[in-house]
């Protein structure tokens, strides 16, 4: 073993490149390092993001899918074929659903129970909902980004 398989020497007798420099260029280790330990923690969510949801959803996130399916008083399966058919992402059991999520839940299997919509017609508008809303926010997005 060399003295420098062992980690002495400078950064370029080791030939540490920094990949992320456009030239290649030769850094210290420790100073890749420090600028790691200096970089946010991806972990951590953005405060900009967590405001503009608090703006959005109007709510704080408080339900899993089952405790909202059992808010509304729903079948776990029921609520699941109308928040696919609105297009929603797959979240496991992680408290993502607000009150609001919970009302509408209940609301749609009203009008089931109610006899005024049959599941299949209640899927179709939840679906027609949910591609309704998707353009909007679209629509909204691109006139955020464009001003």
């Amino acid at each position: 073993m060399t003295a420098d398989d062992a980690g002495s020497g400078t950064a370029e007798e080791r030939g540490v490149r920094d990949a992320a420099a456009p030239d290649g260029a030769v850094r210290d280790p420790g100073e890749l390092e420090r600028a790691a330990a200096d970089a946010p923690d991806e972990d951590e969510p953005d405060p900009i993001a967590l405001r503009l949801e608090q703006l959005i959803l109007g709510a704080e996130r408080r339900y899993t899918p089952f405790q909202a399916a059992r808010s509304a008083g729903v079948s776990v399966e029921l609520a699941t074929r109308f928040w696919r058919a609105m297009g929603f992402a797959d979240i496991g059991q992680a408290k993502a659903l607000t009150e609001a999520d919970v009302l509408a839940l209940r609301r749609l299997s009203g009008l089931v129970e109610a006899g005024l919509l049959s599941e299949p017609m209640a899927i179709q508008v939840a679906r027609s909902t949910g591609q309704t809303t998707a353009r909007l926010a679209d629509w909204q997005m691109d006139s955020f980004l464009e001003g």
